[in-house]
């Protein structure tokens, strides 16, 4: 659930990201988690502010990172805005990311709840809710140096950076779509981090 409280330029708000006080709060941090909600709501937030670079220099020191669900997406190079398209239909289309992984190299789309069945066997709720056709036509519309990263629910993906790693945990399995390949890497399986980097150009 979103803390309306926690709103960019709310003067009246105690948790302004760009507030150095809230961003402060970071500084030496060692785990950060963020969570659920809206993730086009979370980089407007976020984006460029004191508290997003507080996040990014503590992450760049060694702090760990856990995002689930909203978070993890917002944090990629292009961000699904799943509320926008699933609850108010909006045309199919990316938004601007954090982009978290830049400077490490890789471009990625954070797919959370890749598996998800809430809909039933009448509607399609997988790939975060946008469904397998919907979500094949908006793939059209990333640039080919993306990288999708696609989580199925209670599965997690551990990058180590520094090690060159992906670990893949919990109930079920990650899918990686880059260029024309597709990857499907299970719970308990480790790859290589270059698995997340663009298809190199031919």
């Amino acid at each position: 659930m979103v803390d309306a409280k926690r709103r960019r330029g709310d003067a009246f708000g105690k948790g302004d990201p760009d507030d150095p006080a809230v961003a402060a709060a970071l500084d030496g941090a060692r785990y950060i988690f963020a969570g659920p909600g809206s993730p086009t709501y979370m980089v407007r937030q976020l984006v460029d502010s004191l508290t997003w670079r507080a996040v990014q220099r503590s992450w760049q020191a060694g702090a760990s990172l856990a995002l689930a669900s909203a978070a993890a997406m917002a944090i990629g190079a292009h961000v699904l805005p799943v509320y926008e398209i699933y609850k108010v239909g909006e045309d199919l289309g990316w938004r601007p990311g954090l982009d978290l992984c830049a400077d490490i190299g890789l471009e990625l789309v954070i797919v959370p709840h890749w598996n998800n069945t809430e809909g039933g066997a009448g509607l399609d709720t997988s790939r975060s809710y946008v469904g397998r056709e919907r979500f094949e036509r908006l793939r059209e519309l990333l640039p080919p140096s993306a990288v999708v990263v696609g989580l199925d629910e209670h599965t997690s993906c551990i990058v180590d950076a520094a090690a060159g790693t992906v670990d893949v945990r919990g109930q079920g399995t990650m899918t990686v779509l880059r260029g024309r390949e597709e990857t499907v890497i299970p719970a308990g399986e480790r790859a290589s981090i270059d698995l997340l980097r663009p298809v190199p150009l031919t």
